[in-house]
């Protein structure tokens, strides 16, 4: 089995990959983050996950932890103050 290796950091956005189709008819791109953004809009998750960010497993370096409430805040799925949690 052929396979591709993406990585990327946390707070990277996803990258657009490659995927094959029929071998004549080479590969197509594929917008990862669009299709992630999408499910994560058309689905239930804003309303069923809950972000406590203390319960992460492995836990998040503090650099992270400070990425991630940020993000959680700009997103309006968190709105306690920066000031609350120094």
């Amino acid at each position: 089995m052929d396979f591709l290796l993406y990585p990327f950091r946390l707070p990277d956005v996803l990258p657009e990959i490659l995927v094959p189709l029929l071998p004549k008819d080479g590969a197509v791109a594929l917008d990862l983050q669009a299709v992630f953004d999408r499910c994560y809009d058309a689905g239930p998750y804003r309303r069923r996950v809950r972000y406590d960010l203390n319960r992460i497993d492995p836990p998040l370096s503090a650099d992270q932890h400070a990425w991630a409430l940020q993000l959680l805040r700009e997103k309006g799925l968190r709105n306690d103050s920066p000031a609350s949690h120094a």
